[in-house]
């Protein structure tokens, strides 16, 4: 995998062939998310007392979900890179198939360079509040920029991050942007580009500029709306309607999220994400496709969306008042799958969640969300 970094690589290889000052076995962590980081921790501590510049690690993806143990991987190894570890560090897979878990989560744990979790949610949180709109006149730019015309002011594209760590950590050419599937490290990029025009007082390079918003443009295009309804359902839980649930399947054709908004209370025991029924009512209202009013939200904030929401479904606000805690902690889970373009459903032609005992169509393992009241058993 080409991590575009010289201090971090992932490479197909038998960590007995490669060169290191350390090898290291991360073994005895049966499962545990918290044993597992902190074996890594162990390692770079290690490192760091006897001026270890290299360290190579396994592949230790067993005993637990191999997307999360990527990800805790990746997370650790860049958390010591951002607290000051100045060496490199190595992942060894013995085949592509184990390589392809790392790729999946690289650049979503890169953003651990900006800080904790705490301060990347707030940045992830900050982009997704962007209007589309916002995004839609950038784009109207892109013509000129193919052209090498810049006329374009960039300063709009700088938001609140602490990029510098994160974008001189990696060694970009212009035709690799495309090769970044995460919205929020290629705002970094748009970032870093802002503030280099603000400090030396010059338009960026046509085709620079142009590179990131056509990289920019693909993913919001796919993948906005639904980051957006995510985000609009989440500041509702956060208003205090945690009663308040979502029921996606997917259409015939594999092509469109079909999505129903409706109350725990109208949603199966079997499992939360069912809906008991299909009939429109003034508590099951359809928000498929991203789309969750019959009017434009391209100028709206999630929080302005989130008012709008609660003056258009007024009886289902009213019967989502309430908490439940533990919906909403795992609708947080799915809203940040979501975010890396993993859009999650229940139903599909091809299978359904009972089946499969997990929600369909994200990579990452999803469990159920805990039950709904229905005893129904109808399925979409």
């Amino acid at each position: 995998m080409n991590t575009y970094s010289e201090n971090i690589k992932i490479i197909v290889a038998d960590i007995n062939a490669v060169k290191a000052d350390v090898k290291c076995t991360i073994q005895g962590h049966n499962g545990s998310g918290k044993i597992l980081a902190m074996r890594y921790d162990t390692a770079f501590d290690y490192a760091v007392a006897h001026g270890l510049k290299s360290i190579a690690f396994p592949c230790v993806l067993h005993k637990m979900d191999k997307y999360e143990a990527a990800r805790i991987a990746l997370h650790s190894i860049f958390a010591h890179f951002r607290d000051g570890y100045d060496g490199v560090a190595i992942v060894c897979c013995p085949t592509t198939d184990e390589e392809k878990y790392y790729r999946h989560v690289f650049w979503d744990e890169s953003l651990t360079l900006l800080g904790h979790r705490d301060v990347v949610n707030k940045f992830k949180d900050t982009i997704d509040n962007i209007p589309l709109a916002f995004w839609k006149r950038h784009f109207d730019y892109i013509p000129d920029l193919e052209k090498g015309i810049n006329d374009y002011f960039e300063r709009d594209l700088g938001f609140p991050c602490d990029y510098p760590m994160w974008t001189h950590f990696f060694k970009f050419e212009i035709r690799d942007y495309q090769e970044i599937d995460n919205i929020y490290c290629l705002c970094c990029l748009a970032t870093y580009m802002s503030r280099f025009c603000h400090w030396t007082d010059n338009f960026a390079p046509a085709n620079r500029l142009c590179a990131i918003l056509k990289a920019l443009q693909t993913l919001v295009n796919r993948y906005y709306p639904y980051i957006f309804e995510f985000g609009v359902i989440a500041e509702l839980h956060k208003r205090g309607y945690q009663l308040l649930r979502i029921c996606p399947t997917l259409a015939p054709s594999g092509l469109a999220w079909r999505c129903i908004a409706t109350t725990k209370k109208h949603t199966q025991k079997r499992c939360g994400a069912l809906a008991e029924e299909s009939k429109w009512s003034p508590l099951i209202v359809n928000v498929s496709h991203g789309k969750l009013f019959q009017s434009s939200t391209d100028e709206m904030t999630i929080a302005q969306a989130a008012d709008k929401f609660e003056t258009e479904y007024p009886g289902l606000v009213s019967a989502a008042k309430g908490h439940d805690p533990e919906y909403v902690r795992w609708f947080r889970r799915a809203y940040n799958l979501c975010r890396t373009g993993q859009i999650f459903f229940a139903v599909s032609d091809y299978g359904n969640c009972l089946k499969d005992n997990k929600m369909l169509g994200t990579k990452e393992f999803l469990p159920f969300p805990p039950a709904g009241e229905s005893e129904s058993l109808w399925l979409p």
